[in-house]
C-alpha cells in the first residue's frame, strides 16, 4: 500500500447568518437548533483536523515499515507513500441558484424524493469534478509492468 485517500463528503445545509440580526429568534427550538448545528460545525473542523494528523501519522508509520523491509518494493521507493483527506462540501459549490436551492434543503430524517435526487446528483457531480480529488488520481504513479518469466522453460 503507497496511497491512502479519505473523501469527506458534507451535504449539511448553510447556517442562518441572518439570526444575530433578528429582535427574536424564533422561541426556544429555534435556538437549540442554531446552537447544534453550530457545534456540528466545530465537531465537523476538530475531526477534520484530528483525521489529517491521524492520516499524517499512518503515513510515516507506512513508509518506515515499508523502508524496514526493503529500499525498493515492486519497483518503487520504499519511502513513497502519501495520504490526503479531501473534504468535499455543499458549501463549496459554485454560486448560483442550483446551490441556493440545494443549500436551502432542510436536513432531517426524512426528505422529498426530488430534494433526495437533487442531493445525489449534486454529490456526484461535486466527488467527480472535485479538483483535488482529480489531482491525487493524476499523481498517482503507474503501477510497474511485471515481467512475465515462463515456469519450465528454460531462460534465454
Amino acid at each position: 500500500m503507497r496511497r491512502i485517500l479519505i473523501l469527506s463528503i458534507d451535504g449539511q445545509g448553510a447556517q442562518d447568518s441572518s439570526i444575530a440580526q433578528r429582535r427574536a429568534v424564533g422561541g426556544i427550538f429555534s435556538l437549540f437548533g442554531l446552537v447544534s448545528g453550530a457545534q456540528i460545525d466545530r465537531y465537523n473542523f476538530e475531526t477534520l483536523t484530528t483525521v489529517t494528523d491521524q492520516l499524517r501519522a499512518f503515513v510515516t508509520l507506512l513508509a518506515k515499515t515499508r523502508c524496514d523491509e526493503a529500499q525498493v518494493i515492486d519497483g518503487a521507493p520504499c519511502g513513497d507513500v502519501s495520504g490526503r483527506l479531501i473534504h468535499i462540501s455543499l458549501s463549496a459549490m459554485p454560486e448560483g441558484p442550483e446551490k441556493d436551492a440545494l443549500l436551502a434543503i432542510p436536513t432531517g430524517l426524512t426528505l422529498k424524493s426530488e430534494h433526495v435526487d437533487l442531493l445525489v446528483a449534486a454529490g456526484e457531480a461535486a466527488v467527480v469534478n472535485a479538483a483535488p480529488l482529480q489531482q491525487f488520481l493524476a499523481s498517482y504513479p503507474p503501477q510497474p509492468v511485471p515481467t512475465r518469466i515462463a515456469r519450465g522453460r528454460p531462460q534465454r
